[in-house]
């Protein structure tokens, strides 16, 4: 096919944790490929509470705009460099800075069988899951029947892209009780099809109380995203030498100061916490486990596949078109969307 000279894409116009205010739809060039180089034909993208991380310059610290955003997609190669690792009409997932676009062009690409939008949740939300549970000791793909799995897990913000991955995980690792938490009944419902055997409504109870009469002998695993007064309590409920694995802050991205805002109303007491209990809290940045990636994919994509896990995408009410993306991102700090919210271009 011939390649238009220019791609649309939204571009970071200024620093802002105000998505809509900070960005920009654009036309920019677009170059033929040359070398390893891939040009996608992206017909769905992810959206991210950390996407307003990078407008605001909270994950590249010194960055000055204008610079281009979206990091992950599900789209078709239609052209390939001579030594691209695709050829022209393979379907594939990537994570690209610059994927909130109709085209874009990338060198690392993940196969996938067709362009479903259902493999963009396995991207930046299946792949935190599932390689910080695993770096942290949770056997997510039971390769390795030395490691025993965890008696009491917990995934706080469950329904969310990324938690209803942790949840599965922790059920599939041979979790025997894994423990959840949301905002409604109708994310409660959702997280028991997918495998929490507890799930807590924090819009009915409060953690504090629900947490310990669940888990009297405390959470031996927790995937936690929220901070605050949330973190609080899953550190006051981890088990002797329990861990909790740390992947955000999502209740402070919004707040004055950013993540640094209010992480938590106790923090300078955790290291304290943390020690009378032979306790850990470990932080995980997937960026910073390139090499664990394709591995972990083709193993989530394996699980999809064979219906040993799901992958709940949700298009909110009207996500549709390139020019839909800003209100993706709203309606995710809405806490109404189930799952992980995509935004379909075509």
């Amino acid at each position: 096919m011939s390649l238009p000279r220019v791609t649309r894409q939204w571009l970071v116009q200024k620093l802002s944790q105000n998505f809509r205010e900070s960005v920009a739809l654009q036309e920019v060039p677009l170059a033929e490929p040359t070398g390893r180089e891939m040009i996608i034909k992206n017909h769905a993208v992810g959206i991210n509470a950390s996407d307003v991380n990078f407008t605001s310059g909270a994950y590249m610290p010194g960055v000055k705009p204008p610079f281009p955003c979206g990091f992950e997609a599900v789209g078709t190669v239609v052209a390939a460099g001579p030594k691209a690792m695709a050829k022209e009409g393979d379907h594939v997932c990537y994570m690209e800075y610059g994927a909130f676009s109709d085209y874009q062009t990338t060198s690392k690409v993940f196969p996938v069988p067709s362009a479903d939008p259902k493999y963009i949740p396995l991207l930046v939300s299946g792949l935190t899951a599932a390689i910080s549970l695993n770096e942290n000791g949770v056997d997510v793909f039971k390769k390795d029947a030395s490691k025993k799995p965890p008696r009491v897990g917990l995934v706080t913000a469950a329904a969310g892209g990324t938690g209803q991955f942790a949840t599965q995980l922790l059920a599939h690792s041979g979790c025997s009780k894994v423990i959840a938490t949301c905002s409604s009944q109708e994310k409660a419902d959702f997280l028991k099809s997918i495998g929490a055997t507890h799930v807590i409504n924090l819009s009915e109870e409060k953690l504090g109380v629900a947490l310990p009469e669940l888990a009297p002998s405390g959470v031996n695993v927790a995937y936690e995203s929220v901070g605050g007064k949330v973190l609080d309590s899953v550190v006051d409920n981890l088990a002797t030498a329990g861990k909790c694995v740390q992947i955000g802050f999502i209740s402070s991205y919004l707040e004055k100061g950013g993540m640094a805002g209010g992480v938590s109303p106790q923090a300078s007491v955790i290291p304290v916490k943390l020690l009378t209990k032979s306790a850990s809290m470990n932080g995980f940045f997937l960026m910073h486990y390139p090499h664990l990636m394709s591995d972990a994919y083709q193993n989530l994509v394996q699980l999809l596949d064979s219906g040993a896990i799901s992958s709940k995408v949700d298009f909110g009410p009207n996500l549709q078109g390139i020019e839909a993306i800003p209100d993706g991102v709203d309606y995710l700090f809405s806490k109404k969307s189930i799952g992980k919210i995509c935004v379909k271009l075509d």
